[in-house]
């Protein structure tokens, strides 16, 4: 079924309205090789409800790194990098125990249900395909930052 942000909102506005959701600053990683691409998440995400932090890395070995130097409540990650795809990334963050539950959504310029299938059976949270429009982007990551409690 694609992707309907109308239908999205109509099931993330209650969790959002919930007390329970704190609405404190999250530690977002932007994964891409496009410069282009991580501002536009940048800029998005910077400026969702929750006032996230936003952090770039440019391929998955990078990725790897900052997640291990420091805490994130989520990644963004494209599919198809330089030196380290996003498969493979998400593939070692859930060998690790500090990793395993991490939140992952994967982005990535091709439709390939086999890609799409091997990335969620490897733990990503959910796909969303490029080209994407910023607010969709963001409306995603609200649901999934209220859906582990914000």
């Amino acid at each position: 079924k694609p992707f309907n942000s109308d239908e999205l909102w109509e099931t993330i506005e209650p969790l959002l309205a919930e007390e329970t959701v704190e609405q404190k600053p999250k530690n977002i990683l932007v994964v891409d090789d496009e410069a282009s691409v991580r501002k536009v998440l940048r800029r998005a995400l910077a400026g969702s409800r929750f006032e996230n932090t936003v952090v770039e890395a440019e391929d998955g070995k990078e990725a790897l790194d900052k997640i291990n130097q420091s805490k994130f409540d989520m990644v963004v990650m494209d599919v198809s990098m330089p030196r380290l795809s996003g498969l493979e990334a998400l593939k070692q963050l859930r060998q690790t125990e500090e990793h395993k539950d991490l939140t992952v959504i994967m982005l990535t310029g091709e439709s390939d249900p086999d890609d799409i299938r091997e990335g969620l059976r490897g733990g990503a949270s959910t796909y969303l395909t490029k080209p994407f429009q910023p607010d969709d982007v963001v409306l995603v990551v609200d649901y999934h930052l209220a859906l582990v409690g914000g």
